[in-house]
Formats: structure tokens, sequence, C-alpha cells
């Protein structure tokens, strides 16, 4: 509520539609018609967030995002959403990649999963302006983490962050164990509980190594295991931490 949400969507119906539900939620609409006039209208307008369709002519929406992302002014980090009905993985790295806080599918779902889901992608934009470095310091993926906040709502998450921190330690403890004891088949668990966990929120660096760790379990490579055990206990403690921030936030929030 109180927000002001520049729309650019090309689609008449759309754009009635999207503004409907964003006035409803109390937001101030801006309206664009194409990339190039939401630039203009970006310039002209202080914005709270971009709702910004992929699919524009004269500029595309993934073109608008990299030239909001590349001013030099904090308006750089402008809350930025992407509206899409493409579903594929490749096409929804490209939107993170250019900067996107978030993604949201189309058509546009109802009014209160609207709200929610910006709600919470802003939210999570204004925390990253405040403690970026230490979500870059958690090696997670700040969209990523939006977009399953998003996606679940925040007293899901708060359940949600609380059964990854339990996997978490889990999996430390069960690596240690396993590699003591020359279990392959509890280290091959665990990691595979360690590739799922840490993809879910976006700790990536994690998920590669329980990937690799995962391999090697595997191909029977019992020399590998000790190394590749050693680097995922030095690093997951970070990406604990910041699920613990997080959920600690989302708690205070609430």
């Amino acid at each position: 509520a109180g927000l002001t949400v520049l729309l650019a969507e090309d689609n008449a119906t759309n754009q009635i539609v999207a503004s409907q539900m964003l006035g409803a939620l109390g937001a101030r609409v801006v309206l664009a018609s194409d990339g190039v006039e939401a630039l203009e209208l970006f310039e002209r307008h202080e914005v709270d967030i971009l709702l910004v369709d992929i699919e524009m002519p004269r500029m595309s929406g993934i073109e608008v995002i990299r030239a909001v992302r590349a001013r030099p002014d904090a308006r750089a980090r402008t809350t930025v959403i992407a509206l899409t009905a493409y579903a594929m993985r490749e096409h929804r790295a490209r939107i993170r990649e250019a900067g996107a806080d978030g993604i949201i599918a189309k058509p546009i779902m109802g009014i209160e999963e609207l709200g929610r889901a910006i709600s919470t992608l802003h939210a999570q934009r204004r925390g990253r302006d405040d403690s970026g470095a230490a979500a870059r310091d958690g090696g997670v993926d700040p969209v990523v983490f939006g977009e399953l906040c998003a996606t679940i709502g925040p007293a899901a998450m708060i359940e949600f962050l609380e059964k990854v921190e339990g996997d978490l330690a889990e999996v430390g403890e069960g690596l240690r164990a396993g590699l003591e004891a020359g279990d392959l088949k509890l280290i091959g668990a665990r990691s595979h509980v360690l590739i799922s966990v840490a993809g879910a929120i976006g700790a990536r660096e994690m998920q590669h190594l329980a990937e690799e760790l995962n391999r090697q379990v595997h191909a029977r490579a019992r020399a590998e295991l000790p190394g590749l055990v050693g680097r995922i206990h030095a690093g997951i403690g970070k990406p604990c931490a910041f699920v613990r921030r997080e959920r600690e936030a989302l708690e205070r929030d609430g």
C-alpha cells in the first residue's frame, strides 16, 4: 500500500487487469505501453517498483532491466519485477542475469498472491540494499532467494527456513560421520540432501560442491572425498548463518 508502481505492459487487456489489481492493493500506477516509454517515465517519476513485461515492442523488458541496473545513481537499485509467460529455465536465467529481483508468471495471479509476491520481493530488495554484503557473504543468490520468498510467502518461509537450518546441520554431521566410517551410502545420501537444499535457496557454490561430492561417491573415488567434504565443512557455515538471519528477520517483521 502507498507504493508507486511503474507498469510496463504493451497489451491493453493485461494493462487493465494489472492496473486494477495494483490499484486494489493501494498502489499508485504509472502506465507505459512499451520499453522506450517505460524508461522515459522512469526518468520523470519517482517509483518504488518497476513491473515490466518481457516481450514488448521497441525495447524488450530485458533491455529495460539492464538500462535501469546500468544507471550510475541510487535508482539503479529500484525493485524490478519481470512479467513473463515463458517458463523455460534458460529464459528465466536471462531475466535474472539482466538484474530482475524476481519473476511473476503470466497470466497474473489473484490479487492476494500478486500483493504478496510484490511486497516480498520489494522487501528483499530493500534488505539487500541494507545488508547486501551479508547476502553475498552467505553465498546465496539474492534473486533466487527472493523468488522463493515471493512464491511461498512469509509465514511458510519461516517454517521452510527452520527446516533448511535443520537439514544443513544434519548434512554437516552426516558427512563427518560418513567420512570417518567410510560409509559411502551415508555420504551420498547427505550430499543429495545438500544438492536439493542449497539449490532451493540459491547457494550455488555449495550446490556445486555437493554435486561433485555425489559424483565422486557414485564413482567410488574414495581418495577425492576428504577434500570435498572438507571444503563443504569450511563453507557451509555461511549459508547456515544467512538462513538464520533471514528467518529471524521474517519473525521480527511478522
